[in-house]
């Protein structure tokens, strides 16, 4: 009886271990497009190699652009992120369930991401950039992270949504609504317009945010252009609410400060433009994602922007390993101290010995015994 027992648990865990597979089934982004020195390295691999457009990226991959560099990711057919000059991303999880619902999720560890989300396909877009303090989710938004790092290793994550809307939720429970023409940073409390981010910021936050509106338009100009053959409209749209919402933020800018804001509508314009060079277009159908190469002009002249991101399960996991390494950090702590203080005691203890063989020693010189 044990033995049949043993046998039917065995397989369930077997049944369960299919049906999950099949519920959730991985697939792999895709370099789309590059410009300057791209590096990926495969997961548990050591040694970084150039990028190549259309090769595959799977889970656990990381991408690096050098300065002055930019890549295109595309996850899912209309899940595409861009990453800025100088930025460092770990492909997390991609998947496919059995309801057609695609998971992206982009583990940015330092630089810029731009975020392009098809807004038609929301109801399937399940997508997240993950940050060192937390995650920014969404589904049928545009929108750009930056995590910067500061001198003693403090990331500051900044969101900035030109299209839709952004859950930023924060190590430590804080959740931001960042809504279209709203940023936020993880020191934030509440999402503030973009044209107010850049009165209240200093010159290094205000050109950071400049940039960020910059590579949006580039990186949706680029999608735009490279679908524009394909019947698909949505980009389109996308790229003319993304000019619209950042030259009126440039008008609002140019309120209180004529010259930045002049320079946010020089940068929209000149983002526009799009060199000759090939992108990949993921063309998923139902749960299955095959991909193909087709030549359209594409470029990103940008350099750095800005986003967050991660689940809450993967943030929770993440919280836990912070907590449990904490732990362990304490843990040695202490035991060095105590460590330290049973060395402190054996050398009082031995001192004292020292002390007393010296007295014990005088006393036998001054008084020896007949």
């Amino acid at each position: 009886m044990k033995t049949i027992r043993l046998t039917l648990s065995f397989f369930a865990a077997a049944m369960g271990a299919l049906v999950a597979s099949a519920q959730q089934a991985p697939v792999e982004a895709v370099v789309a497009s590059f410009v300057g020195a791209v590096t990926v390295t495969a997961p548990g691999a050591t040694v970084a190699v150039p990028a190549v457009i259309g090769q595959k990226l799977p889970e656990g991959s990381t991408v690096i652009t050098a300065a002055g560099a930019t890549a295109l990711i595309e996850s899912h057919q209309g899940i595409t992120t861009g990453l800025g000059s100088g930025a460092t991303a770990v492909i997390g999880t991609h998947s496919v369930n059995a309801e057609g619902v695609r998971t992206a999720v982009i583990d940015l560890k330092q630089g810029t991401t731009v975020s392009v989300l098809d807004p038609s396909k929301r109801k399937i877009n399940n997508y997240g950039v993950r940050t060192p303090k937390g995650v920014a989710a969404a589904r049928g938004t545009t929108y750009s992270c930056t995590v910067t790092l500061s001198t003693g290793g403090q990331a500051i994550v900044t969101v900035n949504t030109l299209t839709g809307a952004v859950n930023f939720s924060i190590v430590g429970g804080k959740s931001i609504d960042v809504a279209e023409g709203k940023s936020a940073n993880s020191n934030s409390t509440v999402a503030t317009s973009i044209a107010a981010a850049i009165a209240a910021a200093t010159p290094e936050e205000k050109a950071q945010i400049a940039e960020a509106l910059k590579a949006t338009v580039a990186v949706v100009a680029t999608i735009s252009e490279a679908r524009k053959d394909t019947g698909d409209t949505n980009a389109k749209e996308t790229l003319k609410t993304v000019l619209k919402n950042t030259e009126d933020i440039a008008d609002e800018v140019s309120k209180t400060d004529k010259a930045f804001g002049e320079s946010i509508k020089t940068d929209s314009k000149e983002s526009q433009k799009v060199d000759d060079k090939p992108i990949v277009i993921n063309e998923a159908k139902a749960s299955n994602d095959t991909q193909k190469s087709v030549p359209v002009p594409v470029s990103i002249t940008t350099s750095t922007l800005n986003i967050t991101v991660p689940n809450q399960a993967e943030l929770d996991a993440e919280t836990e390993r912070k907590r449990l390494a904490e732990e362990e950090r304490l843990r040695l702590l202490a035991e060095e101290e105590e460590r330290k203080r049973l060395a402190e005691e054996e050398r009082k203890r031995l001192l004292a010995e020292e002390e007393e063989r010296k007295r014990l020693l005088n006393e036998q010189i001054v008084s020896p015994s007949s």
